[in-house]
């Protein structure tokens, strides 16, 4: 991914997520409860939370990041900040970049429309990946469907 030159929030996420799974070997489960407090001051490292799977006991580690990581996150960071303010200031690192809604119908059979800047769940950073996957030029052939 190219850092240097304009680059659209979506592009911007999906390489934070992609750098900091490089860097930390995160599953998706443990990179979406990533919070902005999980990050250091110059974004050199990140504490992320282990799931062992099979359950047991969670663990923390801080995890060195790379390059990359600093500047996408550097990125990243700035794009989050203008979307979160739309919404509620939330300190969850994935956020929505569209308006979407919450998929409950009330009793006239509308849902509750959410603005961008909401906190992602796991299936929206597992999405949010995978239609990266296929939307940029290359990364479908480079990268897995899903790794965890």
């Amino acid at each position: 991914m190219y850092l240097a030159g304009p680059g659209s929030p979506a592009q911007t996420r999906l390489t934070v997520v992609l750098a900091l799974e490089l860097d930390t070997a995160a599953c998706s489960e443990e990179l979406v409860e990533l919070r902005t407090t999980d990050l250091s001051e110059d974004n050199a490292a990140v504490y992320v939370e282990r799931c062992p799977q099979g359950g047991g006991t969670v663990e923390g580690e801080w995890v060195e990041t790379s390059a990359l990581a600093q500047a996408a996150l550097a990125r990243w960071l700035d794009v989050r900040k203008d979307l979160v303010q739309r919404s509620h200031g939330t300190s969850r690192l994935w956020v929505s970049l569209w308006m979407n809604h919450d998929g409950v119908l009330d009793d006239d059979g509308h849902t509750t429309i959410r603005p961008p800047g909401m906190p992602l769940e796991e299936n929206g950073l597992v999405t949010s990946y995978r239609v990266g996957r296929l939307r940029y030029d290359g990364l479908r052939q480079l990268l897995p469907l899903k790794r965890c």
